[in-house]
């Protein structure tokens, strides 16, 4: 089963799209979205994005992209081709 949301990513007032309420995602696909942000947004999207995925979750990010500084232990890369990450315990 398959659920599509709209969300702020800056929402001062919520770490996850309210049509969830915890979060709890095992796939966020978030392609050709940072590059748009500064180093200081890209941390707080991050955050949000890590809160949201569930254990060993699924992060799917555009080629130009990476996790930022304070993040780079908390996801691991699971392939060379694809910037394809899973968020680690």
């Amino acid at each position: 089963m398959v659920q599509f949301s709209f969300y702020d990513l800056l929402d001062k007032n919520r770490f996850v799209p309210p049509d969830s309420i915890f979060g709890g995602f095992d796939i966020v696909l978030c392609r050709n979205v940072l590059i748009y942000f500064d180093l200081d947004y890209q941390k707080i999207i991050f955050n949000k994005l890590y809160r949201s995925l569930n254990k060993n979750g699924y992060l799917v990010l555009g080629e130009a992209e990476v996790p930022v500084e304070g993040f780079k232990h908390k996801f691991r890369r699971e392939n060379k081709c694809c910037k394809i990450y899973r968020k680690s315990s």
